[in-house]
């Protein structure tokens, strides 16, 4: 082995742990010549080597937990110290209203008025009845269909509507204590608009109540009309031999 050789080698095992480089220091003092001498140092090489990988894994190991532990602790530091954001608290209530004098009163407004005065919109009811809204009726008024009216159902009606001793009806309808008018036999009373009249019978036919009476279907003479004593039926006499039962 040459000298440039040697001393790479004996710089190498030179790096190494102290006790090896105490032995190459002792081989290459002249302890071992020759051939003898390259293979000693090639063995304490190989020793050097061997052991410092043996030790490399052990060290790096140890370094890569540290590393791990280190991290560890700075992700709990951190999420120890987190803070989560909150809602806001709610804002105070308003102070409340300084009340109304003495005989006053608060309107949904705000306002205050007199006790027997109405807030703004409302309406007085009659006879010093209480204050109602502008679509509500007093005490015993009823409320007119369709309209922003009240009346009182004793006295008066709703638009569209007639007074009659029950109370209010439309003015299309009749009364029933009106007086009813006098048809003839073959008519009936109806009511029209309001008022009651007479139109005809269905399958009636009309007889002059001057010369004629109903027989049946048709009239009869009064002077052939005539009543079975015995049997108490009416007949009608049509010629000879001829009678018409009337009823």
């Amino acid at each position: 082995m040459d000298q440039e050789h040697f001393d790479a080698l004996t710089r190498s095992v030179a790096s190494g742990l102290g006790t090896r480089r105490h032995a190459l220091r002792e081989l290459g003092g002249g302890l071992l010549s020759g051939a003898f001498a390259g293979v000693a140092v090639r063995l304490g090489l190989d020793n050097v080597i061997a052991a410092k990988a043996k030790h490399r894994p052990q060290v790096e190991r140890k370094a890569h937990e540290q590393l791990q532990a280190a991290g560890k602790g700075k992700h709990k530091g951190k999420g120890k110290h987190k803070h989560h954001p909150t809602n806001p608290p709610p804002p105070p209530p308003p102070p409340p209203r300084p009340p109304c004098g003495v005989g006053m009163e608060r309107c949904p407004d705000g306002t205050c008025v007199r006790f027997d005065l109405c807030c703004q919109g409302d309406v007085k009811c009659p006879d010093d009845g209480p204050c109602v809204g502008p679509n509500e009726c007093c005490p015993g008024e009823r409320k007119c269909p369709g309209e922003f009216a009240c009346v009182d159902p004793q006295t008066q009606c709703c638009p569209g509507e007639k007074q009659c001793a029950g109370g209010c009806i439309p003015t299309i309808a009749c009364c029933d204590d009106d007086p009813y008018p006098l048809c003839d036999p073959c008519e009936e009373v109806f009511c029209s608009n309001g008022k009651y009249g007479c139109q005809p019978k269905a399958n009636c036919v009309y007889c002059n109540p001057e010369s004629q009476v109903h027989c049946g279907v048709g009239c009869c003479l009064k002077d052939n009309y005539y009543v079975d004593p015995e049997s108490g039926h009416h007949w009608c006499y049509c010629g000879f031999n001829c009678e018409v039962a009337c009823d």
